[in-house]
C-alpha cells in the first residue's frame, strides 16, 4: 500500500489473499488492485473458485450521494465454457437504488450460451430487473458448487423478472434443465415455473421424459424471500402441496443418485399436504410394484420390491414393504412423522430373514437375520436391534499383515447406511450428514453356524457375539469370535504351508481404533526327508494392529529356526547348511517343485472359494510327495470339500489320489466323508469314514482295513 503525502491523496493498494472462505464457498488466489483518488479509483482483480477462474476490471467514480461503477471487462472461465463481457457496462448507484445504464451481456466464446441483465435492482425504492440465461452447461454449475462434475452434462436456462422493493420483492419466471445426464443416468427434463409476491411462493415443478410429464408437483407456501436479512423465512399461514405420479418408471430414481443401477418397476404417488409448517396435514398414498434395483457399491441386487404406504394426519405410514435379495427377505414397518414439515421423525422397524444386505468380494458378505429399529429425527437417528448372522463371510486382509479399514469411507459406511450414496451426487451432502449424525446403540448380532473369516491365507469358521456402537464418527465393536474349524496357510517368502485350525479367538476390545486381540492356534504335520513326522503348531497372537507369530512342536524341544527349516525344506537348519548335500541336485529340484505345488494349490483354493463362489464353505487341496518329490510318493494327494447344511449340520467329503503311482484310477476306496451335528454352542457329535490309503512306488493300496470308522461326542469350552 502506498499513499501520496503531498495533498493529491493518491493511493495504490495491491492485495493478494491465498484463500477466502464465505460460508461453504471458498475462493483461492484472490488478487485485487486499487489505484487513484478516493473519488476516482481504478479497479482490477481476479480469483479462482475450484476449477473456475474469475477476472475483470473497471473504475469507481463518486459524486456526492451518487456513485458510478464502470465495468470494462469481465471473464468467467469454467472447465467447459468461457464467458466474456460483450461491451462495457455502467451502473449508477444511489442510497435507494442501483440502475443499469447499459445492458449487461455475457456470451460464451463459441456462441452456445448467452446471459443478459437489464433494469434496476430493487432497493428502498422499487426496481425492475430482467434476467435471461440460455445454454449454461450443468457441469460448470456442479464445478462451481464444488461437486463432482466429471460425469455431468445438460443445459440450464432461466427467465426472471424481479420487481418491488428490497423488503417486499415480486418475482416471476421459469427455469429448466434439458438433457441432464448424471453419471450413466439420463435424467428426465426438468421444468419449473414460479411466482412470488405478498410473502407467498407458488411454483409448479414438472419432470418430463419423451414428451410426457412423469411427475408434477404444485406448491403454495407462506415464505419470506425478501432481499434483506431475515432470522426466519418460514411464515405462519396455510400451505398447499400436491404431488402426483401415475405408474412412473422407477428409473427416475437414477436421476437423483448415481449409486443405483438397472432400476425396474413402477411407482404411484398421490400426495396432498395442507395445514401449516408446524402442523401439516397429509393425505394420499404411495406404492411400488415389481421394483428392482442394483447397488454396485454393495454388490447386490434387490428385487422384487413390493410396498404400499399411506399419508394420514402428520405421518407417512408404511403398510407393507418387502425386499428380496439372494435367498432372503427384508420387511419394513413403521412410520415417518412430520411433526413439523421440514423435521421428519423416523420410527421404522426392519425384519431381516437371511437378507443379503451386502456382497462385496474380498471385503464382506453380510446376511443378517433379526429385528432392528431406526428411531428419532432425521438429523440424529438412533439404530438399535439384535439378530444373527448366517451365510456371512468376513474377508480379512492377510492376518499377519492386516490393514485397518476406515469405516468412514463412503463405500464402507454402506454397511450401516444400506444405500451407498457417493459424494458426487446432489444427495450426497444429505447422505453424509445422515451418516455423521447416525447413532448406533448396542446393535447386537449372534454369529450363526455359517459365518466364515476368509483371506488369501485363512479360511476359518467363526461363532460368537458382537455388539456395535457408534457415536458421531467413532465406531466401537465389542465381542469375541471363536474359531470352530478351518485352515491357515503360513507363508514364508515364496513358500506356503497349510495348517489346520484347532482353536482360536478374535476378541474386539471396544476401542475407537477397532483393535482386536488374536489367539489362533493351527497345526501342520511335517514329513521330513528322513521319514519322521514332526507336528508344528503356529500360534498367532498379539493384536490386529500389532500381531505376533510363534512356532512350536508339542512334546519336543525344537528351535523356531529349525521348525522354519523343516517347513520349507523338510530338514533341519544344520542339514540344509551341510548335512543334506549327499542327496544331490535332483533332491533340490524335487524340493523346489514341492514348494511350488503347495503355493499354487493355496492360490487355487482361495480363488475357488473366494473369487468364483462355487458354493463351497471349505476347500483344502494338499499335493502328496515324499522326499520333496511327486513320483513314488508315500502320501496321497488330498482334496477336501465341506458344506454347511442348515444351521446345525456340517458335511465334509475327501478324496485321496496317488499321482505318482502306476495305477491312478479313481474308485470308491479313494473317498471318505464326515458328518457333524451341533447340539448347542458347546456340544457336537461327529461321525467319520475314511480310507487308510498309502501310496507306494508301484501301486496304490489300502492297509489292513479298507475304511477306518470313527464317532465322537465332543464338548468344548474356552476360558
Amino acid at each position: 500500500f502506498t499513499a501520496d503525502s503531498l495533498g493529491a491523496k493518491g493511493v495504490v493498494l495491491d492485495a493478494t489473499i491465498d484463500s477466502l472462505t464465505m460460508g461453504a464457498r471458498a475462493m483461492n488466489s484472490v488478487q485485487l488492485t486499487v489505484s487513484g483518488r478516493p473519488d476516482s479509483l481504478a479497479l482490477s482483480g481476479g480469483a479462482r473458485m475450484h476449477r473456475a477462474r474469475l477476472g475483470g476490471g473497471g473504475a469507481w467514480l463518486s459524486q456526492g450521494d451518487r456513485s458510478t461503477l464502470r465495468l470494462d471487462s469481465l471473464a468467467l472461465q469454467f472447465p467447459v465454457q468461457q464467458w466474456r463481457l460483450v461491451r462495457p457496462v455502467r451502473v449508477d448507484i444511489t442510497t435507494s437504488s442501483a440502475v443499469l445504464a447499459d445492458t449487461v451481456a455475457l456470451q460464451t466464446s463459441d456462441g452456445s450460451g448467452a446471459f443478459t441483465l437489464v433494469g434496476s435492482v430493487p432497493g428502498s425504492a422499487p426496481g425492475d430487473l430482467n434476467a435471461s440465461l440460455v445454454g449454461l452447461q450443468l457441469s460448470d454449475v456442479f464445478n462451481l458448487l464444488n461437486a463432482d462434475s466429471s460425469k455431468v452434462s445438460g443445459l440450464a436456462s432461466l427467465d426472471l423478472r424481479l420487481s418491488g422493493t428490497r423488503e417486499a420483492p415480486v418475482m416471476r419466471g421459469s427455469a429448466g434443465v434439458a438433457g441432464p445426464v448424471i453419471g450413466d443416468v439420463r435424467a428426465p427434463m426438468v421444468r419449473a415455473a414460479f411466482d412470488y409476491q405478498s410473502q407467498r411462493l407458488r411454483s409448479r415443478l414438472s419432470f418430463w421424459r419423451t414428451g410426457d410429464p412423469i411427475l408434477e408437483v404444485d406448491v403454495s407456501l407462506p415464505y419470506d424471500l425478501a432481499l434483506a436479512r431475515r432470522s426466519e423465512r418460514k411464515l405462519a399461514g396455510p400451505l398447499e402441496i400436491v404431488a402426483r405420479a401415475d405408474s412412473v418408471d422407477l428409473l427416475v430414481l437414477e436421476a437423483f443418485t448415481p449409486s443405483i443401477r438397472d432400476t425396474r418397476g413402477t411407482v404411484h404417488l398421490d400426495l396432498q399436504a395442507t395445514g401449516t409448517w408446524d402442523a401439516p396435514r397429509l393425505d394420499g398414498g404411495l406404492s411400488i410394484h415389481q421394483g428392482r434395483v442394483t447397488l454396485p457399491a454393495l454388490g447386490v441386487r434387490y428385487g422384487p420390491i413390493e410396498g404400499s404406504a399411506h399419508f394420514s394426519g402428520d405421518s407417512l405410514v408404511v403398510d407393507t414393504l418387502s425386499l428380496s435379495s439372494g435367498e432372503g427377505d427384508l420387511t419394513v414397518k413403521g412410520n415417518v412423522r412430520f411433526a413439523q414439515l421440514t423435521q421428519p421423525l423416523l420410527d421404522l422397524r426392519f425384519v431381516a430373514d437371511r437378507f443379503l444386505a451386502m456382497d462385496v468380494p474380498n471385503y464382506l458378505r453380510l446376511r443378517p437375520k433379526g429385528d432392528m429399529r431406526l428411531r428419532g429425527p432425521l438429523t440424529h437417528p438412533v439404530m438399535t436391534g439384535n439378530g444373527t448372522l448366517s451365510g456371512s463371510v468376513l474377508y480379512f486382509a492377510d492376518l499377519v499383515t492386516k490393514r485397518i479399514v476406515d469405516l468412514e469411507d463412503p463405500s464402507n459406511a454402506d454397511l450401516v447406511d444400506t444405500t451407498a450414496f457417493r459424494k458426487q451426487s446432489l444427495g450426497a451432502a444429505f447422505q453424509s450428514r445422515f451418516l455423521d449424525s447416525l447413532e448406533i446403540r448396542n446393535l447386537t448380532f449372534e454369529l450363526g453356524s455359517e459365518v466364515w473369516l476368509r483371506s488369501s491365507e485363512a479360511n476359518v469358521q467363526l461363532e460368537g457375539k458382537v455388539t456395535i456402537n457408534k457415536l458421531r464418527k467413532q465406531y466401537r465393536i465389542d465381542g469375541t469370535f471363536n474359531a470352530l474349524r478351518g485352515s491357515y496357510s503360513l507363508r514364508i517368502g515364496p513358500v506356503s504351508r497349510d495348517f489346520t485350525i484347532e482353536r482360536g479367538t478374535v476378541r474386539y476390545l471396544g476401542t475407537p481404533d477397532l483393535n482386536a486381540l488374536l489367539d489362533l492356534q493351527a497345526r501342520h504335520l511335517v514329513r521330513t526327508v528322513d521319514g519322521e513326522d514332526i507336528p508344528v503348531v503356529a500360534t498367532i497372537g498379539g493384536s490386529i494392529l500389532v500381531p505376533s507369530l510363534a512356532l512350536s512342536s508339542p512334546g519336543r524341544t525344537v528351535a523356531e529356526r529349525d521348525l522354519v527349516s523343516y517347513l520349507i525344506f523338510g530338514r533341519s537348519e544344520f542339514q540344509v547348511s551341510g548335512g543334506g548335500q549327499s542327496r544331490g541336485v535332483s533332491q533340490a529340484v524335487q524340493t523346489g517343485m514341492a514348494l511350488l505345488s503347495t503355493a499354487l494349490s493355496n492360490e487355487f483354493q482361495r480363488s475357488l472359494v473366494n473369487d468364483f463362489g462355487i458354493g463351497l464353505d471349505f476347500l483344502e487341496f494338499r499335493p502328496g510327495f515324499v522326499n520333496g518329490g511327486f513320483t513314488g510318493g508315500s502320501s496321497s494327494t488330498q482334496l477336501t470339500a465341506g458344506w454347511q447344511v442348515g444351521s446345525k449340520w456340517f458335511v465334509t467329503f475327501n478324496a485321496g489320489l496317488c499321482l505318482g503311482s502306476q495305477k491312478r484310477s479313481i474308485s470308491g476306496r479313494n473317498f471318505g466323508a464326515s458328518l457333524e451335528y451341533r447340539f448347542s454352542k458347546y456340544w457336537r457329535a461327529q461321525a467319520t469314514a475314511e480310507p487308510q490309503q498309502s501310496c507306494f512306488s508301484g501301486d496304490a493300496s489300502n492297509t489292513q482295513g479298507r475304511y477306518q470308522l470313527g464317532a465322537g461326542l465332543l464338548w468344548q469350552r474356552n476360558y
